[in-house]
Protein backbone atom coordinates (compact mmCIF):
# COMPACT_ATOMS: atom_id res chain seq x y z
CA UNK A 1 0.00 0.00 0.00
CA UNK A 2 1.25 3.68 -0.91
CA UNK A 3 2.09 5.87 1.99
CA UNK A 4 -0.56 8.79 0.91
CA UNK A 5 0.27 12.05 2.97
CA UNK A 6 -2.48 13.30 5.37
CA UNK A 7 -4.42 16.58 3.79
CA UNK A 8 -2.83 19.43 5.91
CA UNK A 9 -5.53 20.38 8.38
CA UNK A 10 -5.52 24.74 7.82
CA UNK A 11 -7.53 25.87 5.11
CA UNK A 12 -5.29 26.40 1.43
CA UNK A 13 -4.76 30.35 0.68
CA UNK A 14 -6.12 31.64 -2.26
CA UNK A 15 -4.10 32.33 -5.37
CA UNK A 16 -5.28 35.74 -5.49
CA UNK A 17 -6.22 37.40 -2.12
CA UNK A 18 -9.52 39.00 -1.31
CA UNK A 19 -9.04 43.23 -1.56
CA UNK A 20 -8.10 44.54 1.95
CA UNK A 21 -11.41 45.97 1.89
CA UNK A 22 -13.43 42.76 2.47
CA UNK A 23 -13.26 40.69 5.43
CA UNK A 24 -11.08 37.12 5.07
CA UNK A 25 -13.25 34.89 4.85
CA UNK A 26 -10.66 32.03 5.92
CA UNK A 27 -10.77 32.86 9.42
CA UNK A 28 -14.58 32.75 9.45
CA UNK A 29 -14.72 29.87 7.78
CA UNK A 30 -12.12 28.09 10.25
CA UNK A 31 -14.14 29.23 13.05
CA UNK A 32 -17.35 27.74 11.82
CA UNK A 33 -15.72 24.72 11.15
CA UNK A 34 -13.71 24.39 14.35
CA UNK A 35 -16.92 25.01 16.24
CA UNK A 36 -18.54 21.93 14.67
CA UNK A 37 -20.79 24.57 12.30
CA UNK A 38 -19.22 22.45 9.06
CA UNK A 39 -22.69 23.65 6.61
CA UNK A 40 -22.27 27.28 7.50
CA UNK A 41 -18.42 27.20 6.67
CA UNK A 42 -19.46 25.27 3.60
CA UNK A 43 -21.51 27.94 2.38
CA UNK A 44 -19.64 31.05 3.22
CA UNK A 45 -17.08 29.01 1.04
CA UNK A 46 -19.20 28.61 -1.67
CA UNK A 47 -20.60 31.93 -2.05
CA UNK A 48 -17.05 33.07 -2.39
CA UNK A 49 -16.63 29.80 -4.82
CA UNK A 50 -19.41 31.88 -6.45
CA UNK A 51 -17.98 35.08 -6.91
CA UNK A 52 -14.87 33.68 -8.15
CA UNK A 53 -16.66 32.05 -10.75
CA UNK A 54 -18.26 35.26 -11.49
CA UNK A 55 -14.88 37.39 -11.71
CA UNK A 56 -12.80 34.63 -13.05
CA UNK A 57 -14.75 31.72 -15.05
CA UNK A 58 -15.70 28.19 -14.07
CA UNK A 59 -12.11 26.91 -15.28
CA UNK A 60 -10.05 29.33 -12.92
CA UNK A 61 -7.52 28.68 -10.44
CA UNK A 62 -9.68 30.64 -7.57
CA UNK A 63 -12.54 28.57 -8.39
CA UNK A 64 -10.40 25.32 -7.75
CA UNK A 65 -9.11 27.23 -4.68
CA UNK A 66 -13.07 27.07 -2.79
CA UNK A 67 -14.02 24.04 -4.27
CA UNK A 68 -11.02 22.42 -2.05
CA UNK A 69 -11.33 24.52 0.75
CA UNK A 70 -15.58 22.82 0.78
CA UNK A 71 -12.83 19.41 0.23
CA UNK A 72 -10.96 20.02 3.86
CA UNK A 73 -14.47 21.20 5.19
CA UNK A 74 -16.23 18.24 4.36
CA UNK A 75 -13.48 15.93 5.29
CA UNK A 76 -13.11 17.51 8.58
CA UNK A 77 -17.40 16.61 8.94
CA UNK A 78 -16.28 13.33 8.45
CA UNK A 79 -17.73 13.06 4.44
CA UNK A 80 -14.45 11.43 2.83
CA UNK A 81 -16.32 10.54 -0.23
CA UNK A 82 -17.53 14.46 -0.60
CA UNK A 83 -14.37 15.21 0.03
CA UNK A 84 -12.65 12.84 -2.39
CA UNK A 85 -15.48 14.44 -5.32
CA UNK A 86 -14.45 17.81 -4.68
CA UNK A 87 -10.69 17.38 -4.64
CA UNK A 88 -10.80 15.45 -7.68
CA UNK A 89 -13.20 18.55 -9.24
CA UNK A 90 -10.53 21.05 -7.72
CA UNK A 91 -7.75 19.14 -9.54
CA UNK A 92 -9.42 18.47 -13.03
CA UNK A 93 -10.06 22.18 -12.40
CA UNK A 94 -6.48 23.47 -12.06
CA UNK A 95 -5.60 20.92 -15.31
CA UNK A 96 -7.85 22.39 -17.38
CA UNK A 97 -6.94 26.24 -15.88
CA UNK A 98 -3.41 25.53 -17.57
CA UNK A 99 -1.56 23.83 -14.06
CA UNK A 100 0.78 21.31 -15.54
CA UNK A 101 0.37 17.51 -14.43
CA UNK A 102 3.50 18.06 -11.81
CA UNK A 103 2.35 21.31 -10.54
CA UNK A 104 2.10 21.13 -6.63
CA UNK A 105 -1.21 22.35 -6.08
CA UNK A 106 -2.11 19.72 -8.90
CA UNK A 107 -0.76 17.11 -7.61
CA UNK A 108 -1.61 18.28 -3.65
CA UNK A 109 -5.46 18.06 -4.85
CA UNK A 110 -4.81 14.67 -6.32
CA UNK A 111 -2.89 13.33 -3.02
CA UNK A 112 -5.21 14.61 -1.05
CA UNK A 113 -8.85 13.00 -3.07
CA UNK A 114 -6.62 9.98 -2.62
CA UNK A 115 -6.05 10.57 0.99
CA UNK A 116 -10.11 10.65 1.04
CA UNK A 117 -10.52 8.18 -0.77
CA UNK A 118 -8.87 5.45 0.76
CA UNK A 119 -11.15 6.45 3.75
CA UNK A 120 -15.05 5.98 1.75
CA UNK A 121 -16.79 2.71 3.02
CA UNK A 122 -19.25 2.75 0.92
CA UNK A 123 -18.11 0.10 -1.79
CA UNK A 124 -19.98 1.60 -4.49
CA UNK A 125 -19.32 5.05 -4.09
CA UNK A 126 -15.50 3.94 -3.63
CA UNK A 127 -15.76 2.24 -6.81
CA UNK A 128 -17.44 5.35 -8.35
CA UNK A 129 -14.86 7.66 -7.14
CA UNK A 130 -12.01 5.18 -7.84
CA UNK A 131 -12.39 5.06 -11.47
CA UNK A 132 -12.78 9.44 -11.55
CA UNK A 133 -9.36 8.99 -8.96
CA UNK A 134 -7.31 6.11 -11.28
CA UNK A 135 -8.05 8.42 -14.83
CA UNK A 136 -6.59 11.09 -12.39
CA UNK A 137 -3.68 8.81 -11.55
CA UNK A 138 -2.95 8.00 -14.72
CA UNK A 139 -1.88 11.39 -15.85
CA UNK A 140 -0.43 13.05 -12.16
CA UNK A 141 1.24 9.87 -11.42
CA UNK A 142 2.52 11.34 -7.37
CA UNK A 143 4.33 8.88 -5.37
CA UNK A 144 5.44 5.88 -6.65
CA UNK A 145 2.76 3.06 -6.46
CA UNK A 146 -0.27 5.17 -5.83
CA UNK A 147 -1.62 4.87 -9.38
CA UNK A 148 -1.14 0.62 -8.33
CA UNK A 149 -2.66 1.19 -5.31
CA UNK A 150 -6.03 2.82 -6.58
CA UNK A 151 -5.75 0.16 -8.75
CA UNK A 152 -5.08 -2.81 -5.96
CA UNK A 153 -7.92 -1.26 -4.09
CA UNK A 154 -10.48 -1.32 -7.14
CA UNK A 155 -10.01 -4.65 -7.85
CA UNK A 156 -10.09 -5.97 -4.07
CA UNK A 157 -14.13 -4.79 -3.72
CA UNK A 158 -16.78 -7.01 -4.22
CA UNK A 159 -17.44 -7.61 -7.62
CA UNK A 160 -21.38 -7.47 -7.14
CA UNK A 161 -20.59 -3.82 -7.58
CA UNK A 162 -18.22 -4.06 -10.90
CA UNK A 163 -19.81 -2.20 -14.00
Amino acid sequence: MVDVPAPRQELPQPAEPAPAAEADPHRAITQASQAGRHAEAAAIAASWEQKALREHGATSVEVAHWIEVRAVIALEEGAPDRACALWLRGAVIRLTAGQGDTHPEVLAAVDRAHYAWRHVTDPAKARELGSELLTLRTRVTGKSGARQDVQRRLAGLPSALRP
